[in-house]
């Protein structure tokens, strides 16, 4: 419990109304929490964390529109002197994949943060009567011993909670659930790099050259010929996996090799890359489309003392989603790209076999 008998008042009239198993006290420190910048007022290590949970929530519009979210958080920042810092901000750990893909957390909320799940965002409060009510407590010097205002405030964040507000402007609305499906950032196919000019400024001339190499000395690309021209003959994934395998293995076999490019340079360079691959898209891990299934468990906060979890209602341990080690996509989009162009000019008004090595320069 909190050294300061008010903060014990406060917290005593949070579980009164949502029960003691939705509440939680805790001191924050910037590795047990994660906040969203705010710079209204800071939040300091020995501040006190209440934290509300809805394991269901229903959010309701004026036109009668519903939508139901689970496991709902809100964190309520206290100064050790019993004055409100910051709050309410929110953090959501269970998604199906529709809100997920549509980035809807809830009505008041900008988005899902998913290049950091951990975050608890700052909502927007409209013109609602809790403004009101924070400002009352949270003006400093005035440490509020009458608990009936932190009573108000409680009562007017569930509310606030069950309701979205068309005329509000909500960031979010209920109706666009589902009209977006999350993929138009996603890699899924090469792209045209004319020259290594527009390429990253890191990436190293030379290697680009040798990768190249060795994907035309393993004849790792099988070609379509098809009305007057070639293109790649096999699925996107299959030749970024096939390439990037066939890469590392020779890395790995020739010490040489390694020994004029290490290892961690190949990642700092840009050279190689983490991705998560589903179905036939690559994502970058912190990427703002990455799918939920990629990232399911992660631990987001503790909440009485168990860890919680980033979840997704009906997932089904065998997905197949997982991170792999690739060849930077903007690397191979630019071989390829030299390559069909060679190829074609060499070859594009006739059928014949492809007999001469493509250059890459």
């Amino acid at each position: 419990m909190a050294e300061n008998p008010l903060i014990n008042d406060i917290y005593q009239q949070f579980i009164d109304y949502f029960g003691e198993d939705k509440v939680d006290l805790q001191k924050y420190t910037s590795r047990a929490f994660k906040f969203a910048p705010d710079y209204s007022r800071e939040v300091h290590t020995g501040d006190t964390v209440i934290l509300v949970h809805w394991p269901t929530v229903t959010i309701t519009n004026e036109y009668d529109e519903s939508v139901e979210i689970w496991d709902l958080y809100a964190a309520t920042v206290i100064s050790p002197s019993g004055v409100l810092v910051r709050g309410p901000i929110f953090n959501r750990s269970t998604y199906d994949n529709i809100q997920w893909q549509s980035d809807f957390s809830h009505s008041h909320l900008p988005g899902i943060n998913k290049s950091n799940i951990r975050e608890f965002r700052r909502s927007c409060l409209g013109s609602g009567p809790i403004n009101g009510t924070i400002s009352r407590l949270s003006s400093s010097g005035h440490e509020h011993e009458d608990l009936d205002i932190w009573n108000l405030y409680i009562w007017e964040l569930d509310k606030y909670v069950h309701v979205e507000s068309i005329s509000g402007v909500p960031y979010r609305k209920i109706r666009n659930i589902g009209t977006n499906n999350g993929t138009s950032n996603s890699l899924r196919d090469f792209h045209i790099v004319c020259e290594t000019g527009g390429l990253n400024h890191n990436i190293p001339k030379a290697i680009i050259k040798d990768i190249a190499n060795i994907l035309l000395e393993n004849k790792v690309f099988s070609f379509n010929y098809y009305q007057g021209h070639y293109s790649i003959g096999m699925p996107f994934v299959d030749a970024v996996m096939k390439a990037s395998n066939t890469f590392i293995e020779y890395y790995n076999s020739h010490p040489e090799f390694r020994k004029k490019y290490k290892k961690e340079q190949l990642f700092t360079k840009l050279v190689l890359q983490k991705l998560v691959l589903k179905g036939d898209m690559f994502y970058e891990k912190d990427n703002y489309n990455v799918p939920i299934e990629a990232i399911v468990n992660t631990e987001m906060f503790t909440f009485k003392g168990h860890p919680v979890q980033l979840a997704l209602r009906d997932f089904h341990a065998e997905y197949t989603a997982g991170e792999v080690i690739v060849i930077n996509i903007e690397i191979l989009s630019y071989i390829v790209y030299s390559m069909l162009k060679y190829i074609n000019v060499k070859y594009g008004r006739t059928e014949d076999n492809i007999a001469e090595k493509a250059r890459i320069v």
